[in-house]
């Protein structure tokens, strides 16, 4: 694309020793951008730093080259919480604006900022030439359960706001058939795309499934390995899975539970798992790449209770390896799992309900080898790869000529 492509993202980018480092997964999803883009003018907090961790990982020269940065502090959080730097923050919109209108595409994520984007891409359309596509991630930031008082109005502001910006964009990608039915207007450019990571060559191969599979079912269910991988917060609902453990221990169902991940209710969830009496095995974080892989293949179900209505990129990374999901009913998992086919779901918010299909499957009311095998043909057609593929072909609709991924 000849074009000037502007992608506004708040993730950090280290600038050092004449390298530039990102996030080990937003790299690869970057330079996977830069397979049907000739160039970027990527907005973000750029940092002269040496990066915090190894898990930022330093660009391709060669792509790196076709990157131009554009230092965008992250300033809609700061403002929340620091209202008197409100008219430096207002300053600082208007040289993004600046960048926005010498701009032939504006690529943005809805999910944090709705309500700059809800008052700006009405004027872009109206007053400008600058076409945008805006992705449609996660509604978490401002949809939230049970709201009360000024965070229901809130909420609704920011309900409005990005049905706004959606409906005044060129394109939208939504990750969920929800998103699409509950943001959009019933006309226009839009696309459900579901958001993943994995590609084919982590795709568990025929041979090792089989394999892997012949060893699960020696002792199931008479042994029910279970995993979670999540951050450890509330939305994610791992307190749910350990109040579902302990009805189903009740009723004799054998779990070994590993729980991944960490976060603000690491202390909680282990506190309560000892007051629940279930064992629960907290194993930390682990790093995105071949031992994450091998970590899910080792279990006979992944447990998916989150309480929110995103689209989790776990459930594509776990059927990649064989292994089916018991999810929750949420928009995002009901548009990946489909129950007794390649998964399991229950009410969401309801451990009971969880329980019931712990025990359901303990008492052989399942065929986990179908959903194993429904599961891993799921991820072939789910892969990262073509993610960017179907976001290529909508930019192509916008913003033509534009190269093609097959």
């Amino acid at each position: 694309m000849k074009k000037r492509y502007l992608l506004i993202e708040d993730a950090e980018v280290y600038r050092h020793e004449g390298k530039i480092y990102l996030d080990h997964l937003w790299k690869r999803d970057l330079e996977r951008h830069l397979d049907y883009l000739s160039e970027i003018h990527l907005g973000s907090p750029i940092i002269d730093a040496p990066p915090p961790s190894d898990k930022y990982l330093p660009v391709h020269p060669e792509l790196q080259k076709r990157l131009v940065l554009i230092n965008i502090p992250i300033y809609y959080r700061a403002t929340r919480k620091r209202m008197a730097e409100l008219p430096i923050k207002i300053l600082e919109d208007i040289g993004i604006l600046c960048h926005v209108r010498k701009a032939d595409l504006l690529h943005v994520c809805l999910n944090e900022h709705p309500l700059f984007y809800g008052f700006l891409f009405p004027v872009l359309k109206w007053f400008t030439s600058t076409r945008t596509l805006v992705i449609v991630e996660a509604t978490s930031h401002w949809r939230r359960m049970n709201a009360t008082g000024w965070r229901k109005w809130d909420m609704k502001l920011h309900e409005f706001t990005a049905k706004l910006a959606v409906k005044y964009a060129t394109a939208a990608a939504f990750t969920s058939q929800e998103y699409r039915d509950t943001l959009a207007p019933a006309e226009g450019l839009y696309r459900v795309i579901p958001a993943t990571w994995m590609d084919e060559e982590s795709i568990v191969t025929e041979e090792q499934f089989k394999l892997d599979v012949a060893e699960k079912v020696k002792n199931f269910p008479q042994k029910i390995r279970v995993g979670f991988f999540a951050r450890l917060i509330v939305d994610k609902g791992a307190d749910l899975l350990l109040q579902a453990a302990k009805i189903a221990k009740e009723s004799g169902v054998p779990l070994v539970i590993d729980i991944w991940g960490e976060g603000a209710e690491r202390e909680n969830l282990t506190r309560q798992a000892q007051e629940l009496g279930v064992e629960a095995n907290f194993c930390g974080m682990l790093r995105y790449g071949p031992q994450f892989f091998d970590a899910l293949r080792q279990y006979h179900f992944l447990v998916v209770p989150n309480r929110l209505d995103e689209q989790p990129r776990i459930i594509f990374d776990t059927f990649s390896q064989g292994v089916p999901v018991i999810a929750s009913d949420t928009p995002g998992n009901t548009f990946c799992v489909r129950d007794g086919v390649n998964g399991v779901l229950f009410p969401k918010n309801n451990p009971a309900k969880l329980a019931e299909a712990l025990i359901a499957i303990h008492q052989g009311k399942v065929d986990f080898v179908s959903l194993a095998d429904c599961a891993r043909k799921t991820a072939s057609s789910r892969t990262h790869r073509s993610m960017h593929k179907a976001r290529a072909d909508l930019l192509a609709e916008i913003l033509p000529p534009i190269k093609t991924l097959k």
